[in-house]
Formats: structure tokens, sequence, C-alpha cells
């Protein structure tokens, strides 16, 4: 595998090696085997990262990204948190951002960037305002993260 295809590939997953793995074994290992320098590879994730944004794709898939991060977190959570005040999903991607923030996983979104936020108090009221009335299983998750 060339660097060409292998930056193809790895775009194609926005730089996401899970969701490449579980949704073609063949691509990740071929994407694997070719041993790509890790400062190669964050480069390219910070282009997507950065494409993400300018393109206004959701938060949700944004955060899914930024977590794949191994360099910049702490930037990438508070661009995050920057965008997420101001974010004003359809009722779809709300369903979406809500589940990947606030799941039953310890490593679920919101827990992720508690480790890299400089402003915990706006994580929290930002994730609380996404957690609308009727997510009654949410809000009890979230009441269980905030602890």
């Amino acid at each position: 595998m060339t660097l060409e295809e292998a930056r193809k590939i790895f775009e194609q997953y926005d730089g996401i090696l899970l969701e490449m793995w579980q949704k073609d074994h063949d691509a990740y290992s071929r994407f694997q085997d070719a041993y790509i320098f890790s400062e190669i590879t964050e480069q390219w994730r910070r282009e997507l990262i950065e494409k993400a944004y300018n393109e206004g794709r959701p938060l949700s898939r944004i955060l899914a990204m930024i977590r794949e991060a191994k360099e910049d977190q702490e930037d990438y959570a508070d661009r995050f948190l920057a965008e997420f005040r101001s974010y004003e999903p359809d009722e779809e991607e709300r369903k979406l951002l809500a589940d990947e923030l606030v799941n039953e996983s310890p490593t679920c979104g919101y827990n992720w960037l508690k480790q890299f936020v400089r402003d915990l108090t706006e994580l929290q009221r930002c994730t609380e305002k996404l957690i609308t009335s009727g997510d009654e299983k949410l809000q009890k998750t979230f009441e269980t993260l905030e602890k």
C-alpha cells in the first residue's frame, strides 16, 4: 500500500481506526501493515478535523474524530466546547451527540472531554442543555457521570 492509498483509506473513515476495522478488516490490515509514522497520521487527522469544522460537519462526528487523536487533545477538546456552546442540532443529531457524549461506557465522550477541557462547568452546562426531559436514561447516566 502506498502512502497515498493509505491516506485515502484513512480519510474515508475520518481517521477513526476502530470504524475502519469494523467495516473493512482487509483495509484495516493493509493500513496497519503500511507502518505509517504516527506523526503522519496525526497531521492527516488535524487536516481532517479542520476540514470537518469548515464544512459544518455534525459535532457527533467531530467528537468521534477528535477522540482518536494522540496529540493536541486539550486544543481539540476546547475547540469542540467552543462550538458546542452555540450548537443547535436538529433532533436526529441531538440524539446522536447526546448518545456519543453520555452513555454507559466508562469511555463515553463526556468522560473523554472532562480529561482535557479547561472549563468543566461549561461542558456540564452544554451537556445538560443537550439532554431533554424525555431522555430519562441519559439524564440518570449523566447524573452518575457528574458524581
